[in-house]
């Protein structure tokens, strides 16, 4: 078990050696790492975005079964902040 820990500081301390003398290579990887969280944060940002304006889009189907109309109107209003997915605005303009 020791030696398993002493490896894993070896190898933490020649991985920290490396970045040290090779400083464009460990920038890379660092813009790299970056962009990577940066598509994932905006996937998610994607999602809970579609998500919120399929909830909308759903209120407002409620509201004409209800015939609710003016409620539909407003929930059909909040959308125009989103960009809506090809199927969504189907469905809205149907």
């Amino acid at each position: 078990m020791m030696d398993q820990a002493t490896n894993a500081v070896a190898q933490a301390a020649t991985a920290v050696d490396t970045s040290l003398k090779s400083p464009k290579d460990a920038t890379t990887r660092r813009a790299a790492k970056c962009r990577h969280t940066m598509n994932k944060t905006a996937a998610a940002a994607t999602t809970t975005t579609a998500s919120t304006a399929q909830g909308f889009i759903d209120q407002a189907k409620a509201y004409v079964r209800d015939k609710k109309y003016q409620p539909a109107l407003d929930s059909l209003q909040k959308l125009t902040s989103f960009k809506l997915t090809d199927a969504q605005q189907n469905m809205v303009n149907d």
